[in-house]
């Protein structure tokens, strides 16, 4: 899985470093059931290994799913941008429950059931505020940048996108 998301790390665009990131925790994790393999702390290995189980179904989906989410957000979303009804901030986001994608705990891509929204596509970092909803006819899409001075310049080029439009 490692191998094949470095020999293609290009089609992961600006989130493989968060990719990355997630790839050293698991790698820390094997390295704390070696320490309690060691210390003979097995009531703790087994709690680490599920950990590294959960951690590695995640990332399957990550390696397969996000270099099409990437393509999807640098070639179809620019040719969807006539089909926008609505921009607009959102301070906050209640998400109910992850219909198909990922939730972790640094970021959530996917398709969710959000409160006041109902079915959205969500593109966010989980603790990055405020986030960006657009709305089309048959779609609710949030996202966000890695800090909140990103998100407001996205919100701002969005804006003059379809200003142009």
């Amino acid at each position: 899985m490692y191998q094949k998301y470095t020999e293609n790390i290009a089609e992961y665009g600006e989130i493989a470093k968060s990719v990355t990131l997630q790839f050293e925790n698991i790698a820390h994790r094997f390295e704390d059931f070696e320490a309690s393999m060691e210390k003979n702390e097995y009531s703790e290995v087994t709690q680490i290994i599920k950990a590294i189980d959960d951690m590695l179904k995640h990332m399957e989906f990550v390696v397969d799913e996000v270099p099409s989410i990437v393509l999807m957000t640098t070639t179809v979303l620019p040719n969807k941008i006539k089909d926008i009804e609505k921009v607009e901030i959102i301070d906050k986001l209640k998400v109910k429950l992850r219909t198909n994608g990922i939730g972790m705990d640094e970021y959530s891509v996917g398709n969710f059931n959000v409160e006041g929204y109902g079915k959205c596509k969500l593109y966010i970092y989980n603790d990055v505020k405020p986030y960006i909803l657009i709305e089309s006819d048959n779609e609710q899409i949030f996202i966000n940048g890695e800090d909140k001075e990103d998100t407001l310049r996205y919100y701002d080029e969005i804006i003059a996108v379809i200003n142009k439009k």
